[in-house]
């Protein structure tokens, strides 16, 4: 949290409780004015708690925010890259997806720390390297390998649990939500 609004907000507190004071001693007999110093600091500290609360809660749905627009990116790639048919020919395409996909999946790992998601985060990593390992052992085998019924809905099935693992994580944000609320 930055600390220069927080200076800035304490700055104008101060003046607007001096002028208050200052206005209690120069037209004493007014009941607009007539604030004890107790009632003063209350209301300065009521402010200052009511602000970093605020801010708190911001920084929380900014980063929930993030993770989603995060785990949107992550199944676009991994859906527009490997629901086509595997072929020899993107092998490189492949190899540049899973290091893309790798750096978001550190991404994500460090703004979800606050959703407490690691398993899921984890899941994702050992389903990413499966899909990885099959793709690399039989690229060589051809297009046709890939599309032989027994292996055909491999691909598929890593892809959709890789999907529950990040459906999951955006899950967790809103249970976390509703238990602030």
């Amino acid at each position: 949290m930055n600390k220069k609004p927080f200076i800035i907000i304490l700055i104008i507190l101060l003046m607007i409780s001096g002028m208050f004071i200052g206005l209690k001693y120069l037209i004493p007999n007014q009941d607009l004015f007539s604030y004890n110093l107790m009632e003063i600091l209350t209301a300065i500290v009521v402010t200052t708690g009511i602000y970093f609360l605020t801010q708190a809660n911001n920084d929380i749905k900014s980063k929930n925010q993030k993770v989603e627009e995060t785990i949107d990116v992550l199944k676009n790639k991994f859906n527009t890259t490997f629901n086509s048919p595997i072929s020899e020919e993107k092998y490189l395409e492949y190899l540049h997806t899973f290091k893309y996909i790798d750096n978001k999946i550190e991404v994500l790992v460090k703004l979800s720390i606050h959703l407490k998601c690691e398993d899921d985060i984890c899941e994702i990593k050992k389903e990413k390297e499966k899909l990885d390992e099959f793709i690399s052992e039989n690229i060589g085998e051809g297009k046709e390998y890939f599309l032989r019924k027994e292996v055909k809905e491999k691909i598929p099935n890593i892809l959709c649990n890789i999907e529950t693992h990040l459906d999951n994580i955006i899950l967790q944000i809103y249970k976390v939500n509703e238990n602030k609320k």
